[in-house]
């Protein structure tokens, strides 16, 4: 009985054929991932980059403190540096108690402009303001707001 088989040309054919197959589809799909990542660093970089040009400073704080209980913080925060937004804003006093700004009709924030964000029922303060611990003003971009924790610069008014 005479066995058949596939002659050694015809394997090595069909070998270098299927390699050449496997071969091109490594690289398509190479191709695309590469593409891709590169698009997503591109991205990631011009992010950062927008983000190293913010600064937001706060500059004043004025509290007052009206004997009807209705007290109003009001920050002051200008922007130093690119065009950026205000994600959010707060007081706090020595026992961590918060106080939130209002941030709503802030918008976007223009290199040289000045906003000043309130809250008119802020009632964590005591009569000299003696327990204001500090402000802060967050952007978008990681390191791009700021703190605020200087006692002396803080107006506290009596109503």
């Amino acid at each position: 009985m005479k066995k058949k088989g596939i002659s050694p040309l015809i394997s090595v054919v069909l070998l270098v054929v299927f390699t050449i197959a496997i071969a091109t589809m490594v690289m398509n799909w190479t191709k695309g991932y590469t593409r891709d990542t590169t698009e997503t660093m591109d991205e990631s970089s011009e992010e950062l980059l927008d983000c190293s040009k913010v600064s937001v400073k706060i500059t004043d704080v004025f509290i007052t403190l009206n004997s009807g209980g209705d007290n109003a913080t009001r920050v002051f925060v200008s922007n130093e540096g690119v065009s950026t937004t205000i994600s959010s804003a707060s007081v706090y006093n020595t026992s961590g108690a918060v106080c939130p700004l209002n941030i709503s009709n802030t918008g976007t924030l223009d290199k040289g402009a000045i906003v000043m964000l309130e809250n008119n029922s802020c009632n964590v303060f005591n009569k000299d303001c003696s327990n204001f611990h500090k402000a802060t003003v967050t952007t978008p971009c990681a390191g791009g707001g700021d703190d605020f924790t200087i006692q002396s610069n803080v107006v506290c008014n009596l109503d």
